[in-house]
């Protein structure tokens, strides 16, 4: 059956009754590879207690490659991941054939955005690969998830390296018979990226069926996704309902569920939403409840304004649910948010707090992050700035970029003038963890008045005292003393900052405007051609055309009035330059007319004095 045909509505009972029988058949399959010694089982996730106790059994076994990779799976858990990085090397130069360890470490390279080592790391994981390799499944677990997301970062090159890891995973294929469902969902993947979409199916519906029981949820969760991309979620919604029934671990079921919530928030289709907001309530009692609070929140702001009738009906099924399971973190966030939406702020405050403290500090930044959420979806952007930089202060690492970056977005939707007393401390930690990020000090300097910047900065300088390396605190201590026209000190900290980073246009652009002041107009205009010459910038050009203007150099003055002229359509609000750029050129073109003018009386000055 081609994929086309699958999607025509008077097939649709059918591919259902197919993916029944597939079920059925996979759990005839898995009753028989359960039986077969040497088959992975899909563990718990690992906690600090495991790490301890993996240390101790290493101080017998210092030797042993099998421990240093479960403490690094440990470490990977609790999200250490130096600690982790190290013990997968040690485990591999004790017992270099682990595909297992070199697929996790792919995973953790694509996690940290550095696709090269990824890639390296995955062909050296598949060339490792032996009958007997150990840890197979988590494995093909580990490289069926570096290939997934290297394809949706459109990272794989589709003519040349995809039929690279169908030929090897094809030859790995075939010693594993029995449990090579997940290579198979490998293959739909590869199949799904070349465009043979019809083939693709057929592999990830024969992996549902070859894949044992205990990480069987791995391949109907691939499956569900490959019907999402395709825009069939009624089936993708049908095949995880599917899998749910057939489930036999409560862990499993719960993973399940929150793939199904996750599918659900990204299809376009109403019909996959119905049952969203049940199976949201249904996953706040979990570990993982804290996060879909803040999905669940932004949810209950919507239902507030355009349904009142289903807010209240959402608000009584989360307190009976809380009445069940009153230590639920996620569940005391989520009727928190019900006290806030109904006036009742104080007791947000107090319920939110003791949820926090119920939840290990490693994960705490998700509570604050799911109530950043909630203030988005109220847009009170100043709160949910707070909260967005509370989360960064306590995340782990991995995710303190993503973090920061929605922090950024965040301030930029916040009313900075007016609440800097409650931004302040915050954006002084945004700039002293994350030193010399341009948008933070770029947009402070933009927005904050003569007062605020001049107030500010005694608390710059302090901290600059303890950071003298810090380019962001010295960037805004500069600003400080350039309003308040100190132009030598101003010059002084812009010099200190470009020294550091000497890639930022912003105190290049400052230090030319002290240069400038102070009639100084060659170095002004060799900081500011030194700043467009890392990146062309509407305003750099400006400022040197004006420069230019004031030195009455037409020429190259006309020159950069033109590209900017150019830039004022592609920059985001650049259209209102337009008027202030064509007086520029006028004067430019008046100069040229009065020095042509000039060069004329000149020359017959020449000549009546020649002929006299």
């Amino acid at each position: 059956m081609s994929f086309d045909e699958l999607n025509q509505p008077a097939l649709k009972n059918r591919t259902l009754n197919t993916m029944h029988y597939f079920a059925k058949l996979a759990f005839l399959t898995s009753i028989v590879c359960s039986l077969t010694p040497g088959l992975a089982i899909a563990r718990p996730p690992y906690t600090w207690s495991d790490v301890e106790k993996f240390t101790r059994l290493l101080t017998k076994k210092p030797g042993d490659y099998n421990l240093h990779k479960r403490r690094a799976d440990a470490y990977l858990d609790v999200e250490h991941l130096q600690d982790a990085l190290k013990d997968y090397r040690v485990s591999l130069s004790l017992r270099a054939d682990q595909p297992y360890v070199f697929a996790a470490l792919a995973r953790m390279d694509v996690n940290d955005g550095k696709v090269e080592s990824a890639k390296e790391n995955l062909r050296k994981a598949m060339a490792s690969w032996r009958e007997d390799s150990p840890d197979w499944q988590d494995a093909a677990r580990y490289t069926c998830s570096v290939i997934d997301a290297l394809a949706s970062r459109k990272k794989l090159d589709v003519a040349n390296e995809v039929p690279t890891i169908q030929v090897r995973m094809a030859q790995i294929k075939s010693p594993h018979p029995q449990d090579g469902g997940l290579v198979d969902c490998i293959l739909g993947r590869l199949e799904e990226l070349r465009g043979n979409k019809s083939k693709a199916q057929t592999l990830y519906l024969k992996s549902i069926m070859k894949t044992p029981l205990e990480i069987r949820r791995v391949a109907y969760a691939k499956t569900a996704w490959f019907y999402q991309r395709q825009k069939d979620f009624g089936t993708a919604m049908a095949l995880l309902t599917e899998a749910m029934e057939q489930c036999k671990s409560a862990e499993d079921k719960s993973s399940l569920l929150r793939t199904r919530i996750d599918l659900a928030a990204k299809s376009t289709d109403l019909g996959c939403k119905d049952g969203w907001i049940k199976d949201v309530i249904d996953v706040l009692p979990e570990p993982e409840g804290p996060y879909y609070a803040g999905v669940l929140g932004e949810r209950m702001v919507t239902l507030l304004s355009c349904d009142k009738t289903q807010f209240l009906r959402v608000c009584r099924e989360i307190r009976m649910k809380h009445q069940r399971y009153p230590s639920s973190p996620g569940l005391a966030i989520a009727d928190g948010f019900i006290d806030s939406l109904s006036g009742r702020d104080s007791l947000f405050r107090t319920k939110f707090a003791r949820a926090v403290n119920s939840i290990s500090r490693c994960n705490q930044h998700i509570a604050w992050s799911s109530r950043s959420q909630f203030y988005v979806a109220q847009k009170k952007f100043t709160q949910a700035f707070c909260d967005r930089c509370e989360a960064l202060k306590i995340c782990p690492p991995s995710t303190k970029q993503p973090y920061f970056n929605s922090a950024g977005q965040l301030l930029a939707q916040c009313d900075v003038r007016k609440d800097w007393s409650k931004l302040e401390a915050n954006c002084n930690y945004l700039m002293l963890d994350f030193e010399c990020n341009e948008f933070i000090p770029n947009f402070i300097d933009a927005v904050l008045s003569h007062e605020q910047i001049k107030a500010a900065s005694k608390s710059w300088r302090a901290l600059l005292s303890k950071q003298p390396n810090n380019a962001s605190l010295k960037y805004m201590v500069g600003t400080a003393d350039y309003r308040s026209h100190r132009l030598d000190s101003a010059i002084q900290c812009f010099s200190g900052a470009i020294a550091l980073h000497p890639k930022w246009q912003a105190p290049l652009h400052k230090r030319s405007d002290c240069y400038r002041s102070m009639k100084r107009y060659k170095d002004a205009e060799a900081d500011l051609t030194s700043a467009i010459s890392i990146q062309p910038n509407l305003v750099l050009l400006i400022s040197r055309a004006e420069l230019f203007d004031e030195l009455e150099k037409p020429v190259p003055g006309l020159t950069d009035v033109e590209q900017a002229l150019q830039l004022t359509d592609k920059t985001p609000g650049g259209s209102p330059f337009k008027s202030q750029l064509f007086r520029l050129k006028a004067d430019f073109l008046d100069m040229l007319e009065r020095y042509a003018e000039a060069k004329i009386w000149r020359a017959k000055s020449k000549e009546i004095a020649g002929s006299n």
